[in-house]
């Protein structure tokens, strides 16, 4: 609970959090290999919200919005969850290259 200390970045936080995971869901949920650039387009948009949360953390540990141990936590497990989007984009372009071979 945030209490009093609920600010515009808390809350930024939040729905970029939220942001993070329909994107996933999104670029993760593909039917067919037909659908790799729609995949490629929503997990970029996933990290693009990844890094919004990141500046949003960086703002709320110099404002002291959240306890530091939690912002780590939380910095730690989003640095983690964008090294695996990153990971995946970089799969999906590969086989975009051998599929279309561009």
């Amino acid at each position: 609970h945030l209490g009093p200390k609920r600010s515009r970045w808390t809350r930024q936080l939040g729905a970029s959090a939220i942001q993070i995971g329909s994107k996933l869901a999104a670029g993760l949920g593909r039917i067919g290999d037909e659908e790799i650039g729609f995949s490629i387009a929503y997990l970029k948009s996933a990290l693009r919200a990844s890094h919004i949360s990141l500046q949003c953390l960086k703002i709320c540990r110099e404002k002291s919005l959240l306890p530091p141990k939690a912002i780590d936590r939380i910095t730690a497990r989003l640095i983690d969850v964008r090294d695996e989007i990153v990971g995946e984009v970089m799969s999906l372009r590969e086989q975009w290259n051998t599929r279309f071979g561009m």
